[in-house]
């Protein structure tokens, strides 16, 4: 094996993963419901994390992740939505997935 074909294996291989990351986000948001407690309107982080009844390091962490990859946006204490959830991510939306996602949750 040369290094083009390892190179490529690996980047293969970075996809899947970064794949099977993305869709562990996507099942957890689903089963915790979480655009739908945010909501079109938005949400206090604090609301967000007792509702799922997380403790709050746990919480943060993964709210900042979901704002990292553009499922929300954290200002000051308070989470929104962005168009791009509001869109595929939130029940009632023309184009919401979020049935798929939490039949696949099940």
């Amino acid at each position: 094996m040369n290094d083009e074909t390892l190179n490529s294996d690996y980047n293969q291989f970075s996809d899947w993963l970064q794949g099977y990351r993305l869709s562990q986000i996507l099942m957890l948001i689903a089963k915790k419901n979480i655009t739908n407690i945010i909501g079109p309107n938005g949400c206090s982080i604090d609301h967000l994390i007792k509702t799922c009844n997380w403790n709050s390091d746990y919480g943060l962490r993964f709210l900042s992740a979901l704002a990292e990859i553009g499922i929300l946006e954290i200002s000051d204490d308070f989470l929104l939505l962005t168009a791009f959830s509001r869109k595929f991510l939130l029940s009632g939306s023309k184009e919401s997935q979020l049935s798929s996602l939490e039949f696949e949750s099940k």
